[in-house]
């Protein structure tokens, strides 16, 4: 019976470095992803493919650079996306006053976690 009990516990110990390995290696991943957000804002697509040199100068001093178009389209364009991998595209009425509260709040302004 004392082997028994003596295995679980020494189970139960190794798990436990496990964890907690695990989480410090976790940690360490989720610290590398956080970096900083910007924002860019277009009346339309024209007009942002237009100011592509500037997008790409943008993205450089961040780690995701959400371009934000106030007219309706396709949020996948790759014309857009295809400037820089840490580009996201959003487009409308809603994402565009999601942004805006955004930026009026101070969440660009603060390191986030990057997803």
């Amino acid at each position: 019976m004392n082997q028994q009990a003596n295995k679980k516990s020494h189970f139960k110990k190794s798990k436990h470095k496990s964890f907690s390995k695990n989480h410090k290696k976790n940690s360490k991943v989720e610290e590398e992803k956080k970096g900083t957000y910007h924002v860019m804002f277009f009346d339309s697509f024209p007009a942002a493919k237009s100011q592509s040199d500037q997008i790409l100068s943008a993205c450089s001093q961040c780690a995701q650079l959400n371009v934000v178009i106030k007219a309706e389209g396709n949020m996948d364009d790759q014309e857009l996306l295809g400037i820089s991998d840490n580009i996201k595209v959003f487009a409308g009425a809603a994402w565009t006053l999601i942004h805006e509260r955004r930026q009026d709040e101070g969440w660009y302004d603060i390191p986030q976690l990057i997803k």
